[in-house]
């Protein structure tokens, strides 16, 4: 069940967006989210764990904000996949967020 509502946190299509990660795994592929994803899904929570992992400078610096955007307001992506309830809660953290970190 903890899986499931974490999932749920993440934009719709994530799974179009995921990264192969090069770690000499033989018989095994292991994939990340991207930045983006990752960022959108920790809003959603916004535990004090992930509010550090996500105004951390070098993720901030490395964040494609115009696709972030995206993410957060496009009907097809988080919004798809959230209540009505949880988007309104994200899209507060969200607000405040770009106005506070966006360069």
């Amino acid at each position: 069940a903890q899986v499931a509502a974490y999932i749920n946190n993440f934009p719709y299509n994530y799974e179009d967006r995921l990264h192969k990660l090069d770690i000499g795994s033989k018989k095994i592929d292991f994939y990340t989210a991207s930045l983006e994803d990752i960022v959108i899904a920790k809003l959603c929570s916004y535990r004090d764990t992930d509010r550090q992992d996500v105004i951390n400078p070098e993720v901030i610096k490395s964040l494609d904000w115009k696709f972030l955007e995206k993410l957060a307001t496009d009907e097809d992506e988080l919004k798809a996949n959230i209540s009505d309830r949880g988007y309104s809660e994200f899209l507060y953290n969200y607000e405040e967020y770009v106005r506070r970190y966006r360069p």
